[in-house]
């Protein structure tokens, strides 16, 4: 039986990506002949279900030895069934160049027009047609072409295809921190990868210096003025957190008059305050004006005479003012000691009896205080009476009678007439007889209502509704007489049947809603869904969406080109499918441009359509190849997406003179301009491979470049012919990268001035391998100057410098050397830092026979030290000496061996003779004394104790004394 097969997808990301398969489809099938095939009879072609009779290519895949898909046979479709054969591998070639025995087939389609576009395509065929097997027959049904793109549509997978409609889970993505190719990303280009990458501080002066740190983040931060890293002083001489340079002098101690807030040392200007004294400003102001000890603002003025009636025991100054006194007999003082005093008056009447000695009695009988038996004068002035409606007197007679309040709360009702209870009217309970106001009132809230002072609920199921409001009815709101009025549910609910999927609510809400059916034929299509119409595919006027059954019309089978109008929604109708009546039908017409010299031209173009508007112009299209023609239109395959930049050149008998003025030049190549020493020639191509026919180098000056022409006299093309295209190139020595440049000429009898040179920024040619030196990363033609990685020292100041070396490695090293400043009595010492050194010395350009690190001068001029380490490197450190004398150099030239000594000391002289020596103790005790006239002399130490010894010479008139030690 007949099976489908869905064929492998490809990627169109797959079909142009170098990493992925690639799909080269050949330009005629016969060079695909190996001896040994299986043929494939087709049907039909379809795309995208329709049948097609032209504009394509199908064709039977495999997988060649490089992974890459290969065509293994093609053919071009047409409108009748037509033939495909297909090739086996040739066994007795090395390279897979077709079909194995059970290999299975990748089936692809190449849309030809309007452009070349490789598509998927299944097959409906025997089972067997879908692995490719020798000798085989195999009818293919049809050959499905699919309008979908296949492929990955994530633009950030290393395998995206741009061109792909629909995602095919293939996505390859590139590791963090490396691209595609497995390389690591290194965005700054400092050749360290960002996954190794340390962000930080790289300034060593700075106080956050990172040594790990590969790139700088700006996050450097210096020291303070004055201050070290860690914030202290660099200068802090009493180590009070003060910096010496900001120190102010003055009185700092807060408690002083004079305090100076800016102050940070203290010194000896501080005055204070004592007693009265206050400080204003810095100055003490005495406060005491009258210096009694009492300071000016505590002062009371007043009468300080303790026996007066207004003394003040707080005053301290007397107010001027006379004291006032008690003078009567029964006068007295109130008795204040704050000056408030004054003299009490006690005999009123002045009858000459004090106050305290005068008694009155009230007699009145209605007095509450009536005295009824009075010893004293009467005095009806003393009486109290009652006042308000409910007192009383409380009955003594003796004169101590009071009043009695019988209204406690005075609200006018006697303590005895008041009654307790709710004197609220608006409570439920409101008692009109009390008068008093007590806890016992209720009130209504809700339905409630009050009835002979009692509360009455009036809300039987308690639902906060009243009972007169309550509605009965169904109050599920999924019920069809659902009742949004009803607050009582009277379970009388009735709902849509589930038997019916066309069944709604009428959709009241009042309790009146019922259920509608809305399917009159009974045929669970709802009436509101039903579509009469032709339910016949093969009928014109088919209409996909009916469901009750219509007329169908269809076409006449013996008219040609008679169809279907193809509308599926039922108004279809038949079609004459020729308009122009030329045996064509229109469904197979193809308009366009039906003149071959035009690019616009068409092969399966059946009618002009007036499109012939560009002539053909043959030349390299892509604008990727070294050699594209921006004018062409029509590629003639001669595109270069490798050359070879090579600068050797083979002389002819003529040339073509260009003339370079480098005033009027301009170029920048990469970050820096064109300098000496990069290369500038012309080149062309002939048979695919570019040549040099000339060359110079960039010297600063203006120059004139010479390219040489073709010898007609030889057969083969050896230089530049009139029709030849010259490409300009560049070599950077620095850097050694290429650049592809454009010339603007300007054209002079017999000679050609080059007025300008431009970078081309369409083709960029360079290095590609992104493991060499001068690899260029913006390049995409490459061009064979690829250099491999010399890794060495690069600094020509350095010790181990490497002429060949184009990679700095970090192995520079260098060494330093420098003469300590002279110091009478010391010979010159080097410091140097090289390793195993070896000494040379020089006085005023002449070599010297010492070859330590120290030299003893004896005369003025120019000391020079060349050093020289293991490895041979060479510095030298000079010193030029002026103050040398002569007593110095006698003290130098003076030397003493062994010290300390054991048994004698041997005394040497380099330059004079000794003329007397004479050896004195530790404390000045002459021991020996010798007369020498020699360079050289021996002394014994005989018995003398072990210690410090001092030997006092004579040389040249003049005194050396040395100290030496017997151990």
């Amino acid at each position: 039986m007949n099976k489908g097969f869905l064929l492998s997808f490809i990627t169109l990301f797959s079909f142009f990506n170098t990493q992925a398969q690639n799909v080269y489809w050949p330009e005629s099938s016969g060079e695909l002949n190996t001896g040994s095939n299986s043929s494939y009879f087709i049907s039909t072609v379809n795309y995208d279900d329709a049948q097609i009779g032209f504009g394509y290519r199908i064709g039977a895949f495999y997988v060649n030895d490089e992974g890459d898909l290969e065509c293994g046979g093609y053919s071009v479709c047409s409108t009748t069934q037509f033939q495909m054969v297909v090739w086996g591998d040739d066994a007795t070639s090395l390279d897979k160049d077709g079909f194995s025995d059970g290999e299975e087939i990748t089936w692809l389609a190449l849309q030809i027009y309007p452009d070349s576009t490789t598509l998927t395509a299944t097959i409906e065929a025997v089972e067997t047609a879908n692995t490719y097997s020798n000798n085989g027959m195999n009818f293919i049904t049809a050959f499905n072409i699919s309008s979908d793109i296949l492929g990955c549509t994530d633009d950030t997978a290393c395998n995206y295809n741009s061109n792909a409609t629909e995602d095919d889970n293939t996505c390859t993505y590139a590791e963090n921190y490396y691209d595609c190719e497995g390389n690591c990303i290194d965005t700054d280009g400092d050749t360290v990868c960002d996954i190794d990458e340390i962000e930080g501080c790289t300034d060593a002066t700075a106080c956050n210096y990172n040594e790990l740190a590969t790139n700088e983040n700006n996050s450097c931060t210096a020291p303070e003025t004055n201050l070290d890293c860690n914030g202290d002083c660099l200068n802090d001489t009493d180590n009070d957190g003060i910096c010496n340079e900001y120190e102010i002098l003055g009185c700092s101690d807060e408690t002083a008059c004079n305090f100076d807030n800016s102050a940070t040392d203290l010194d000896e200007t501080c005055i204070y305050t004592s007693g009265c004294e206050t400080c204003v400003d810095g100055l003490i102001i005495s406060n005491d004006e009258d210096e009694d000890g009492v300071c000016d603002a505590d002062e009371v003025l007043g009468c300080i005479d303790p026996v007066a009636c207004n003394f003040n025991i707080a005053a301290t100054d007397n107010d001027g003012e006379s004291c006032t006194y008690a003078t009567g007999d029964c006068d007295e003082c109130t008795g204040e000691t704050n000056g408030t005093g004054t003299v009490i008056d006690n005999d009123a009447d002045n009858d000459g009896v004090c106050n305290d000695d005068e008694e009155g009695a009230c007699v009145d009988p209605l007095a509450c205080n009536y005295n009824s038996n009075p010893i004293f004068e009467e005095d009806n002035a003393l009486c109290v009476y009652v006042t308000g409606d409910c007192d009383t007197c409380s009955g003594e007679q003796d004169g101590s009678g009071s009043i009695v309040d019988n209204d406690t709360d005075n609200d006018g009702v006697c303590n005895d007439d008041e009654i307790e209870g709710c004197t609220n009217e608006s409570a439920c309970n409101y008692n009109e007889l009390a008068t008093d106001l007590d806890d016992s009132c209720n009130y209504i809230s809700g339905c409630e209502t009050c009835e002979n002072g009692s509360i009455i609920a009036n809300d039987d199921d308690m639902d906060g509704i009243c009972n007169s409001d309550e509605v009965v009815g169904c109050t599920d709101e999924n019920a069809c007489n659902y009742n949004e009025n009803a607050t009582d549910n009277n379970e009388a609910c009735f709902y849509l049947s589930d038997q019916s999927i066309c069944n709604t609510c009428s959709g009241e809400q009042d309790g009146t809603g019922i259920v509608l059916s809305n399917d009159m034929d009974g045929d669970f299509i709802c009436d509101e869904n039903e579509i009469e119409g032709c339910s016949d595919e093969t009928a014109c006027n088919y209409n996909e969406n009916a469901t009750d059954i219509g007329e169908c019309i269809y076409v006449d089978e013996t008219i040609d080109c008679q169809v279907c109008s193809g509308n599926t929604d039922g108004t279809g109708t038949v079609l004459l499918n020729d308009t122009d009546l030329d045996g064509v039908c229109d469904d197979q017409e193809v308009d366009g441009c039906t003149d071959p010299l035009y690019i616009e031209y068409s092969e399966f173009a059946t009618e002009e359509d007036g499109s012939c508007i560009q002539l053909v112009i043959i030349g390299c299209t892509d604008s990727l190849a070294f050699n594209y023609n921006s004018n062409a239109n029509s590629s003639n395959e001669t595109c270069l997406f490798n050359v070879i930049v090579d600068f050797n050149t083979e002389s002819t008998n003529t040339t073509t003179n260009f003339s370079v003025s480098i005033d009027t030049i301009e170029l920048t190549l990469g970050t820096e301009g064109i300098t000496e020493g990069d290369i500038i020639g012309g080149f062309h191509v002939i048979d695919g491979q570019l040549f040099c026919v000339g060359y110079t180098a960039w010297t600063g000056n203006d120059f004139s470049l010479n390219l040489w022409m073709d010898d007609p006299a030889t057969e083969e093309i050896d230089g530049l012919t009139d029709n030849s295209t010259i490409y300009w190139i560049v070599q950077q020595e620095e850097t050694m990268f290429t650049y592809l440049v454009d010339f603007t000429l300007a054209n002079a009898p017999g000679i050609t001035f080059v007025t300008q040179i431009t970078l081309n920024s369409t083709t960029i040619i360079g290095c590609i391998d992104a493991m060499a030196f001068n690899y260029n990363s913006d390049a995409f033609i490459n061009d064979g100057t690829c250099e491999e990685f010399i890794d060495g020292c690069t600094d020509e100041d350095a010790c181990n410098y490497e002429l060949d070396a184009n990679t700095e490695d970090g192995s520079c090293y260098f060494i330093t050397a420098s003469i300590q400043d002279f110091q009478s009595g010391l010979p010159l010492t080097v410091e140097t830092d090289a390793t195993n050194p070896l000494y040379t010395w020089f006085l005023n350009d002449v070599e010297q026979d010492e070859t330590s690190n120290e030299f003893t001068p004896y005369v003025n001029g120019n000391y020079m030290a060349l050093v020289t380490d293991e490895n041979g490197c060479t510095v030298s450190a000079s010193y030029n000496l002026e103050n040398i004398g002569l007593e110095e150099y006698l003290k130098d030239q003076v030397k003493l061996h062994p010290n300390p000594a054991a048994n004698f000391v041997e005394i040497n002289s380099s330059v004079y003779k000794i003329e007397t020596l004479k050896l004195f103790s530790i404390t000045g005790q002459l021991l020996q004394e010798h007369i020498v006239d020699a360079l050289q002399f021996k002394i014994e130490r005989n018995n003398l104790p072990i210690g410090i010894y001092f030997l006092q010479t004579i040389v040249n008139g003049n005194e050396v004394t040395k100290r030496v030690l017997f151990k």
